[in-house]
Protein backbone atom coordinates (compact mmCIF):
# COMPACT_ATOMS: atom_id res chain seq x y z
CA UNK A 1 0.00 0.00 0.00
CA UNK A 2 2.96 2.42 1.02
CA UNK A 3 4.93 1.82 -1.89
CA UNK A 4 2.08 2.18 -4.43
CA UNK A 5 1.21 5.97 -2.91
CA UNK A 6 4.99 6.85 -2.74
CA UNK A 7 5.42 5.48 -6.70
CA UNK A 8 2.41 7.16 -7.36
CA UNK A 9 3.52 10.56 -5.90
CA UNK A 10 7.24 10.74 -6.99
CA UNK A 11 7.53 12.70 -9.72
CA UNK A 12 9.83 10.83 -12.75
CA UNK A 13 12.43 12.99 -14.29
CA UNK A 14 13.19 12.32 -17.76
CA UNK A 15 16.92 12.61 -18.91
CA UNK A 16 17.88 15.66 -19.66
CA UNK A 17 18.84 15.97 -23.63
CA UNK A 18 21.24 18.41 -24.73
CA UNK A 19 22.18 19.15 -28.81
CA UNK A 20 23.50 21.42 -31.45
CA UNK A 21 22.48 21.12 -34.64
CA UNK A 22 22.49 23.65 -37.70
CA UNK A 23 18.84 23.67 -38.77
CA UNK A 24 17.49 25.84 -41.44
CA UNK A 25 14.35 27.50 -40.79
CA UNK A 26 12.03 27.98 -43.74
CA UNK A 27 9.48 30.06 -42.24
CA UNK A 28 6.69 30.78 -39.87
CA UNK A 29 4.58 27.50 -40.64
CA UNK A 30 7.52 25.48 -40.55
CA UNK A 31 8.10 23.58 -37.49
CA UNK A 32 11.29 21.71 -36.87
CA UNK A 33 11.72 19.57 -33.42
CA UNK A 34 14.40 17.98 -31.85
CA UNK A 35 16.36 17.53 -28.54
CA UNK A 36 13.26 14.86 -27.74
CA UNK A 37 13.26 13.14 -24.57
CA UNK A 38 12.99 9.58 -23.70
CA UNK A 39 9.86 8.28 -24.08
CA UNK A 40 7.51 7.87 -21.40
CA UNK A 41 4.35 5.92 -20.77
CA UNK A 42 1.42 7.36 -18.97
CA UNK A 43 0.44 4.35 -16.58
CA UNK A 44 -2.43 3.62 -14.26
CA UNK A 45 -2.87 7.19 -13.01
CA UNK A 46 -3.45 10.62 -15.02
CA UNK A 47 0.17 12.50 -14.95
CA UNK A 48 1.04 15.76 -16.02
CA UNK A 49 4.31 16.61 -17.45
CA UNK A 50 6.12 20.09 -16.62
CA UNK A 51 8.62 21.10 -19.44
CA UNK A 52 11.54 23.49 -18.97
CA UNK A 53 13.80 24.46 -21.53
CA UNK A 54 16.32 26.45 -23.70
CA UNK A 55 17.39 27.54 -26.71
CA UNK A 56 20.50 29.69 -27.80
CA UNK A 57 20.45 30.90 -31.42
CA UNK A 58 23.03 32.54 -33.88
CA UNK A 59 23.37 32.94 -37.36
CA UNK A 60 25.74 34.65 -39.44
CA UNK A 61 23.39 35.54 -41.98
CA UNK A 62 20.38 35.42 -39.85
CA UNK A 63 17.92 38.91 -39.29
CA UNK A 64 14.64 36.81 -38.69
CA UNK A 65 12.11 36.69 -35.73
CA UNK A 66 12.05 32.94 -34.08
CA UNK A 67 9.76 31.35 -32.09
CA UNK A 68 10.40 28.39 -29.83
CA UNK A 69 7.52 26.55 -27.86
CA UNK A 70 7.32 22.89 -26.88
CA UNK A 71 5.97 19.76 -28.77
CA UNK A 72 5.42 16.53 -28.00
CA UNK A 73 4.88 13.21 -29.90
CA UNK A 74 2.74 10.01 -29.26
CA UNK A 75 4.49 8.16 -32.11
CA UNK A 76 8.11 8.18 -31.24
CA UNK A 77 8.65 11.45 -32.73
CA UNK A 78 7.19 10.50 -36.27
CA UNK A 79 4.69 13.67 -35.94
CA UNK A 80 4.96 16.53 -33.09
CA UNK A 81 1.61 18.75 -32.15
CA UNK A 82 2.45 21.97 -30.13
CA UNK A 83 2.03 22.34 -26.92
CA UNK A 84 -0.30 25.74 -26.42
CA UNK A 85 0.64 28.42 -24.22
CA UNK A 86 4.42 27.31 -24.14
CA UNK A 87 5.60 29.74 -26.98
CA UNK A 88 9.17 31.80 -26.34
CA UNK A 89 9.73 34.31 -29.46
CA UNK A 90 13.21 36.15 -30.19
CA UNK A 91 15.06 37.98 -32.27
CA UNK A 92 17.86 36.97 -33.96
CA UNK A 93 20.26 39.64 -35.99
CA UNK A 94 23.79 39.77 -38.31
CA UNK A 95 25.92 41.60 -36.31
CA UNK A 96 29.11 40.59 -35.36
CA UNK A 97 28.71 37.94 -31.77
CA UNK A 98 25.35 38.40 -31.74
CA UNK A 99 23.10 35.53 -30.02
CA UNK A 100 20.14 35.21 -28.61
CA UNK A 101 18.86 32.75 -25.48
CA UNK A 102 15.55 32.09 -25.00
CA UNK A 103 13.62 30.16 -21.90
CA UNK A 104 10.69 28.07 -22.80
CA UNK A 105 8.21 26.30 -19.95
CA UNK A 106 4.97 24.39 -20.53
CA UNK A 107 3.23 21.73 -19.37
CA UNK A 108 -0.12 19.57 -20.55
CA UNK A 109 -2.11 16.88 -18.79
CA UNK A 110 -1.12 12.97 -20.11
CA UNK A 111 -3.82 10.92 -20.81
CA UNK A 112 -3.14 7.14 -19.43
CA UNK A 113 -1.90 4.89 -21.62
CA UNK A 114 -0.38 6.88 -24.05
CA UNK A 115 3.19 6.68 -24.66
CA UNK A 116 4.87 10.39 -25.13
CA UNK A 117 8.15 12.16 -26.21
CA UNK A 118 8.74 16.00 -25.48
CA UNK A 119 10.50 18.57 -27.95
CA UNK A 120 11.08 22.13 -28.89
CA UNK A 121 9.70 23.23 -32.28
CA UNK A 122 11.03 25.94 -33.96
CA UNK A 123 9.99 28.20 -36.62
CA UNK A 124 11.09 31.42 -38.07
CA UNK A 125 10.32 34.76 -40.17
CA UNK A 126 11.72 35.06 -42.57
CA UNK A 127 13.79 32.30 -43.21
CA UNK A 128 16.81 31.56 -41.74
CA UNK A 129 19.82 28.99 -41.16
CA UNK A 130 20.66 29.15 -37.49
CA UNK A 131 22.87 27.36 -35.21
CA UNK A 132 20.78 26.22 -32.55
CA UNK A 133 22.08 24.31 -29.05
CA UNK A 134 19.17 23.68 -26.89
CA UNK A 135 18.53 22.08 -23.58
CA UNK A 136 15.49 20.00 -23.00
CA UNK A 137 13.84 18.91 -19.94
CA UNK A 138 10.87 17.06 -18.59
CA UNK A 139 9.07 16.59 -15.10
CA UNK A 140 6.14 14.00 -14.72
CA UNK A 141 4.03 14.56 -11.84
CA UNK A 142 0.95 12.55 -10.73
CA UNK A 143 -2.48 14.76 -11.37
CA UNK A 144 -5.25 12.77 -9.55
CA UNK A 145 -6.94 15.13 -7.36
CA UNK A 146 -10.20 13.32 -7.10
CA UNK A 147 -9.52 9.74 -6.88
CA UNK A 148 -6.56 7.23 -5.05
CA UNK A 149 -3.56 7.51 -6.88
CA UNK A 150 -2.93 3.33 -6.78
Amino acid sequence: FMNRGGTAMTPVDLPLVAGQIAVPLTGANTTTCFSPTASFTAENFPRRARLRGFANLFGSSANTTVNVQYAYSNDGGTTWVIIPGSAARTRVSSAADEDRTVNVAGEMDLTVGLTYQFGLAFSATPSANLTVYCANQARIHNRNGTAVPY
